[in-house]
């Protein structure tokens, strides 16, 4: 079955709105007069809900306590309200704007009377040219990378095994598959623990982003 329908008394909403129409204008004054929306309607509410409860009872309070939580604070404004709200809101963030250009207006001309060395400098156009070689250098090598690393990955675990083929090679099979390696590299080889002869340790492996290019 489902859940039976609230039934909410006519008389408690009749009152719950009442008592909301005059916190409604509180909290509107109080935003009007620069205050934060959200702490004025906690300073209300806890001011008005004990008299709310001893005229009305607790069901309107508590009906109108839940209505004034359901809104948001600028929502207590009228139409008017809050068109002039925003319309000073705007002025006062034109004229920090103003402000803050001033004042570092200010500072800089500050700088240039008593300390041009700290004021920055513009990169002369040698210095530009230079900046984007480097940056040009940085893109190939990164570029180069990305298209040479999956072949050095590659590479590097097939001379590996190879390497270990050659340790354990024997007669005339180690002519034949340590041809390719130098004297030192025959002579410092070691046996690898893995699984079987020619298995890499676990740092040798190829990572997973590597043997997705292989």
């Amino acid at each position: 079955m489902g859940a039976k329908p609230v039934r909410i008394d006519p008389h408690a909403e009749m009152m719950a709105r009442r008592l909301m129409t005059g916190a409604m204008d509180e909290v509107a004054q109080g935003i009007l007069s620069g205050r934060d929306g959200y702490a004025v309607r906690e300073s209300v509410l806890s001011e008005l809900v004990p008299a709310w409860v001893k005229m009305a009872g607790r069901g309107p309070a508590d009906a109108a306590v839940r209505g004034m939580y359901a809104l948001k604070p600028r929502e207590c404004l009228t139409a008017a309200e809050a068109a002039g709200l925003r319309r000073l809101e705007k002025i006062e963030a034109e004229n920090l704007r103003k402000r803050m250009k001033r004042e570092t207006e200010e500072y800089r001309a500050y700088l240039a009377k008593h300390a041009p060395h700290r004021l920055p400098q513009r990169p002369s156009m040698a210095a530009r040219i230079a900046n984007w070689s480097v940056l040009a250098l940085l893109l190939a090598a990164i570029a180069c990378g990305v298209l040479i690393r999956p072949a050095a990955a590659g590479e590097a675990h097939s001379r590996w095994r190879a390497l270990a083929a050659c340790g354990v090679a024997k007669g005339a099979d180690y002519e034949r598959k340590c041809r390719r390696f130098s004297r030192t590299e025959r002579s410092t080889w070691r046996a690898y623990d893995g699984p079987g002869a020619g298995a890499p340790r676990e740092w040798e492996t190829p990572k997973a982003w590597e043997s997705t290019w292989m």
